[in-house]
């Protein structure tokens, strides 16, 4: 028994690792690639926005589709991604047209921003069913994998040129398509209850739900509008792109220990302590960056992902696998994921480049500093809401004996 834990880990850490390094393509070399292939920052800017709107849609319909037809599971929604990435890389690879690349590209960026929800759900399938598989150290070792990535082939692309990104791209592809083929996926029990909710019914049973989806989206939009443009406000202290990759490996390298220790953290203060923990931290680091004044300060900042971004997206996905009833888990988990990487990042790239456009870096970081704290005041105010309410109810039970 122990023997399969460990494959079936081994092999979710593997799924995590090379989704990670295939996602490095479409949103990290966004801008190199496309003008490569003669498109314009109009262009650029409307496949990000575009692909980033889409994937709202595409995330929930991915999941209803897979948890209402017994023919699909999460395992055919994988591969058949894969399939995807791997033919419209094929196509970026032969044909470099812009409008072919455009159309491609936004195929890619839209699905591969649509996957991780569904990755999610594996595993919190895995542990209802009595697989204890660490999510936060496979999801840690996937943010491990997405930074040497990024600056193994950041250097590659100095060297021989952007053209090297789709094989790269391919490749890992095919390495995630062969991981999800020797998968042995978990019986869903989705399947085997009236899943036919609707968002209303979702929302009406779970009162705490949408406040969090809110707070979400506001925490993200600030986190994307400080990654986004980030570079910004180091070369406004005085630094380069030296200092840009060793602000984002900082950022990505806190992140492994901490998200390998979740379910610790979880079990030491409680799922919706950690949600409001983490939410206090985006306000920090976003004060300690707006703030800064030499690089020294940024690195502070990227350091304090430690509470943040770490330990949010893990506990996000725990927290709906552990307050939502098993019948709205796996739309809550796709709708999280359409929150924070759909609404959050299109709404934070597109206002934090509005914003530079029109002011600087510190007016857009103190845009990021109100949403991030709009986000962090929603979550404490549910959270003194609900501390009331239970002390009224518990009070309540005592007058009536």
């Amino acid at each position: 028994m122990k023997g399969q834990i460990m494959s079936i880990t081994v092999r979710y850490i593997l799924l995590q690792c090379f989704f990670w390094c295939l996602y490095a393509f479409p949103w990290s070399f966004t801008a190199v690639y496309l003008s490569r292939c003669g498109i314009s920052n109009t262009g650029i800017g409307l496949v990000t926005g575009v692909s980033s709107v889409l994937s709202v849609i595409l995330q929930p319909a991915l999941i209803s589709v897979t948890v209402k037809y017994k023919c699909i599971n999460f395992k055919n929604v994988l591969a058949f991604s894969a399939v995807i990435f791997i033919i419209f890389g094929a196509v970026m690879l032969f044909n470099k047209t812009p409008e072919v690349t455009l159309v491609s590209f936004l195929v890619v960026s839209t699905l591969s921003a649509s996957v991780p929800s569904v990755i999610s759900i594996i595993c919190m399938e895995y542990i209802n069913s009595g697989i204890p598989v660490n999510f936060g150290l496979a999801r840690g070792l996937g943010s491990i994998s997405y930074a040497v990535l990024v600056f193994v082939t950041g250097k590659m692309v100095s060297t021989l040129g952007a053209d090297v990104l789709v094989p790269v791209y391919i490749f890992f592809s095919a390495a995630w398509l062969i991981v999800v083929i020797i998968m042995k996926m978990p019986e869903s029990n989705m399947k085997k209850k009236d899943n036919k909710i609707t968002v209303r019914e979702l929302f009406r049973e779970n009162k705490e739900f949408l406040p969090f989806l809110a707070a979400s989206v506001l925490l993200f939009m600030s986190h994307f509008m400080i990654n986004g443009f980030l570079i910004k406000k180091i070369t406004d202290v005085g630094g380069n792109s030296f200092h840009l990759g060793v602000s984002l490996f900082i950022s990505a390298a806190v992140e492994l220990p901490v998200m390998s220790c979740i379910v610790l953290i979880i079990r030491r203060f409680g799922i919706k302590n950690i949600i409001v923990i983490c939410s206090v931290f985006f306000v920090l680091k976003t004060i300690v960056l707006l703030f800064a004044d030499d690089v020294s300060a940024v690195y502070v900042s990227q350091f304090m992902q430690f509470g943040a971004f770490a330990i949010y997206t893990p506990a996000s996905v725990y927290y709906v696998n552990m307050t939502l009833k098993e019948k709205y888990r796996a739309t809550g988990q796709a709708m999280t994921g359409a929150a924070t990487l759909g609404i959050g990042s299109a709404l934070g790239n597109i206002t934090g480049g509005a914003v530079i456009d029109n002011y600087d870096i510190n007016t857009m970081l103190w845009f990021a500093l109100v949403f991030a704290g709009a986000g962090c005041g929603i979550l404490l105010v549910q959270k003194i809401l609900h501390k009331n309410f239970s002390i009224g109810k518990a009070v309540l039970r005592t007058y009536r004996r």
